[in-house]
C-alpha cells in the first residue's frame, strides 16, 4: 500500500512540475542556407498542447517572454498539436509576438493575429483580417499542413484563449486529427483512465481521445500501445 501510494504521489509531482510554458523543453535546430548545405543560424521551439495553451495566463506568458528575450535564435516558437496552430517570436523580438499556422520547424506560414505589449503592461491580442481566405488556406509548402485554425483568438485575462473553430464543420475532425498525427510526431492522443498513449485517435476505437504532447504523456506515466 505504501509503495502504491509513494509511486502516485511520483506521478502528481511529474505531472505538476511543468506547470509554467519556461517549464518544457526548448528543442534547438540549425537554420539552413536554401542549398541545405550550410548553418546559417538556429531556431527554438517548445511542443504543448492547445488546452494548455488557452490556459496561459498573463504572469506566464510574461515569464515566457522574459526568457525568449534573452535568447538569440532566428525564431522562438510555441507550436500546438492544433493543425500546426501556435505562437512565434522573430528574432526573439518579444514586443509583438504572433498567432498563426505555422510550419513544421516553427516558423511563420500565414499570421492570424498579433500579440502586442502595450501601455497598461499587458499582452493584448489582435486578430488580423483573414475574412478573404479563412475557408481555405492557399496553396502551402510541402512541409506545412493546410488545415485552417480558429478565426479569432479572443484572450480576456488570459493571452491566448482561443475559441472554438468556427469556420471548419466539427463532422471532419477525424480528419484533421489524423492529418496533425501525421505532421506532429511529438503529438500523441490518450483518453481519461488509460495507461498508454497512441500516435492516432482513430487507434483502438478511443472514445472521446485528447490529444498532448508525447513528453507530456511520459510525464503523466502514459506508456507508448
Amino acid at each position: 500500500m505504501f509503495v502504491i501510494c509513494f509511486a502516485l504521489l511520483i506521478a502528481y509531482q511529474i505531472t505538476t512540475n511543468k506547470k509554467n510554458l519556461t517549464d518544457y523543453k526548448v528543442h534547438v535546430e540549425n537554420v539552413m542556407n536554401g542549398t541545405g548545405d550550410q548553418v546559417i543560424g538556429q531556431y527554438a521551439y517548445i511542443s504543448i498542447s492547445k488546452p494548455r495553451l488557452e490556459k496561459t495566463t498573463q504572469e506566464d506568458f510574461k515569464n515566457l517572454c522574459a526568457y525568449v528575450g534573452t535568447q538569440n535564435y532566428n525564431w522562438f516558437s510555441v507550436i500546438t498539436g492544433d493543425n500546426s496552430t501556435g505562437i512565434i517570436f522573430t528574432g526573439c523580438d518579444t514586443t509583438a509576438p504572433t498567432y498563426g499556422i505555422l510550419n513544421k520547424d516553427g516558423s511563420l506560414y500565414k499570421a492570424i493575429g498579433n500579440i502586442t505589449l502595450e501601455s497598461d503592461g499587458n499582452y493584448h491580442y489582435h486578430p488580423v483580417d483573414t475574412s478573404a481566405d479563412l475557408p481555405s488556406v492557399p496553396t502551402a509548402p510541402d512541409n506545412t499542413v493546410t488545415d485552417t485554425p480558429a478565426a479569432d483568438v479572443t484572450p480576456d485575462n488570459s493571452v491566448t484563449d482561443a475559441p472554438a473553430d468556427n469556420t471548419t464543420d466539427n463532422t471532419t475532425g477525424n480528419t484533421a486529427n489524423n492529418t496533425a498525427d501525421e505532421n506532429k510526431a511529438d503529438m500523441v492522443w490518450y483518453v481519461d483512465g488509460g495507461s498508454r498513449y497512441h500516435s492516432r485517435s482513430s487507434c483502438s476505437n478511443m472514445d472521446n481521445p485528447k490529444q498532448i504532447t508525447k513528453e507530456e504523456a511520459e510525464s503523466m506515466g502514459l506508456t507508448p500501445l
